[in-house]
C-alpha cells in the first residue's frame, strides 16, 4: 500500500495524457483490491471532473462475471500456474497438514495471527494445495480477456469506475 494522493495524481495524469495522445479507451486492472477505493476509484473521479471523457474501464479480477478471486489462494495461484507456472513453488506449501482443505469455493481467512506458523498464512480464499490449477487459471484468464475484449470493442462502453 503506498500513500493515495500521489497515485491518484499519477492514474488521473495518465488518462490525461492517454486522452491527449488520442486513446479512446483506457482499462485499469488492478490486482490488489484495496487499490480500488484507495486510488482507482478516486482517480477516475478526478479524470472526470476535470474534463477527461475518454471511456475507462477500472476494475478488479473477481468483477468480470465467473472469474474468481482472492489473496493468494485458489484462484490467484491458479492464474500463476497458467501464465507464469515457473514462478510458483507449490512444493513450499505442502510443509503443513492439509487434513480439511475444505471444498473448492470455500473461502478461509488464514491471516489471523493464530496461522501464523502455517504454510498458508496469509492467503484468503480456498486452500491452492488442494484446489489451484493451471486449468481453473486458464478458464478465468481466458473469461477475463474475453470480457475486456468485449469492452474494448463495443463502439460505445460504459465507463465502469465504482
Amino acid at each position: 500500500m503506498v500513500m493515495p494522493e500521489p497515485m491518484i495524481g499519477l492514474v488521473t495524469g495518465l488518462l490525461h495524457g492517454f486522452e491527449r495522445e488520442g486513446f479512446r479507451k483506457a482499462v485499469l486492472l488492478s490486482g490488489h483490491y484495496p487499490n480500488r477505493g484507495e486510488y482507482i476509484e478516486p482517480a477516475v473521479k478526478a479524470f472526470r471532473q476535470s474534463g477527461g471523457t475518454m471511456a475507462v474501464l477500472a476494475l478488479t479480477e473477481n468483477q468480470v462475471p465467473g472469474v474468481g478471486g482472492d489473496h493468494a489462494a485458489k484462484f490467484e495461484t491458479s492464474f500463476m500456474l497458467h501464465l507464469h507456472p515457473a514462478t510458483v513453488d507449490m512444493e513450499r506449501l505442502k510443509t503443513g497438514s492439509c487434513d480439511d482443505p475444505g471444498g473448492p469455493d470455500e473461502s478461509k481467512d488464514w491471516m489471523d495471527d493464530r496461522y501464523r506458523q502455517h504454510p498458508c498464512y496469509g492467503l484468503v480464499g480456498a486452500d491452492p494445495r488442494a484446489h489451484a490449477s493451471a486449468q481453473t487459471g486458464r478458464v478465468n484468464t481466458e473469461r477475463l480477456t474475453g470480457f475486456i475484449a468485449q469492452w474494448l470493442t463495443d463502439p460505445h462502453p460504459p465507463s465502469l469506475a465504482w
